[in-house]
């Protein structure tokens, strides 16, 4: 038995150890995946990257010294082709320059290809455009667009597809049908086509004709067996 002298000489005891800190509970099974949530708005439109190389397109004009708005001109000069009652030769229509380069002097060769300048033969026109290019010679000029990347000619329409940028429109010509003619391509002669300074004189060397459609074969109409047929250069 402890007396109250005893009692009196005793100090209070501390609490008892700290004990360690237990783990973290025991890690659960994963839930299942949530439901997908709605696409979110759309971001705003990044910036407009720079437009990548064209190759560009070149065509011809044929019947004016200058090209269109938007294209440039490479060089201009007059059209050429065999002469009409000429078997051999070329069958194109060429643009020839009107400052020519030669490398040989030689002029001693006796078989050779000759070229001569285009004249238009439109007897009896009475559209003021075409009456106005009687006998005269053509003028052409090298065109290049660097924006676009086709070209074709369009035949039977002088307006292109909507798309497409139309260059110049005119009329269809190429060699007259008779038996002492030989094929030739066809070209688009613009509408505003001028003469050729100084050439309005009939020397017969190199003729193009107006194209027309006949009905045989050919629906009319749509087609007019009459008409004078219309083209178009077009671009995109």
């Amino acid at each position: 038995c402890i007396t109250q002298s005893q009692t009196s000489c005793c100090t209070s005891g501390r609490d008892g150890r700290d004990g360690l800190p237990g783990r973290d509970g025991r890690d659960g099974n994963e839930g299942p995946i949530g439901v997908v949530g709605p696409p979110g708005s759309p971001g705003s439109p990044g910036p407009k990257g720079d437009m990548g190389p064209s190759s560009g397109v070149a065509y011809v004009r044929w019947g004016l010294s200058s090209c269109p708005s938007g294209s440039t001109i490479v060089y201009s000069g007059r059209a050429a082709g065999k002469k009409y009652n000429q078997k051999g030769g070329t069958t194109d229509f060429l643009c020839l320059p009107d400052d020519p380069l030669y490398r040989s002097s030689d002029t001693s060769h006796s078989h050779y290809t000759g070229l001569y300048s285009v004249e238009y033969e439109i007897p009896g026109s009475s559209e003021a455009a075409l009456r106005n290019l009687i006998e005269s010679d053509m003028s052409c000029a090298l065109c290049y667009s660097n924006s676009k990347s086709v070209q074709f000619m369009l035949p039977a329409r002088h307006t292109c597809q909507p798309g497409w940028n139309t260059e110049y429109s005119g009329y269809m010509m190429s060699e007259w049908i008779r038996s002492d003619r030989q094929p030739r391509t066809t070209i688009c002669i613009d509408e505003m086509a001028q003469p050729l300074p100084g050439s309005a004189i009939s020397i017969d060397p190199v003729g193009v004709y107006v194209m027309k459609a006949t009905c045989n074969g050919l629906l009319c109409p749509p087609y007019d067996a009459g008409r004078p047929l219309t083209c178009a250069v077009c671009t995109k």
